[in-house]
């Protein structure tokens, strides 16, 4: 398994916890922040601008789609 693989599952694993944890108390920002960052990694890139520029709408769509979620837990 390379270093990449281990790095999206153990970001996947933050991201499951962040839900988990949403259902059962409110999230600070810091933490749907930090969410925010596993799931650029999940998708395999950096950050949100990144993601951003490969242009592919509907990998945008959904990426919107689980941050608005994600935000909306924080807020």
């Amino acid at each position: 398994m390379s270093n990449n693989d281990i790095d999206n599952i153990s970001a996947f694993a933050t991201l499951h916890r962040y839900m988990q944890l949403s259902q059962s108390s409110k999230p600070t920002v810091e933490q749907a922040e930090a969410a925010i960052v596993c799931l650029c990694q999940v998708y395999g890139v950096n950050n949100e601008f990144e993601l951003l520029s490969r242009g592919d709408k509907e990998l945008i769509e959904h990426y919107n789609e689980i941050k608005k979620r994600i935000m909306y837990f924080a807020l």
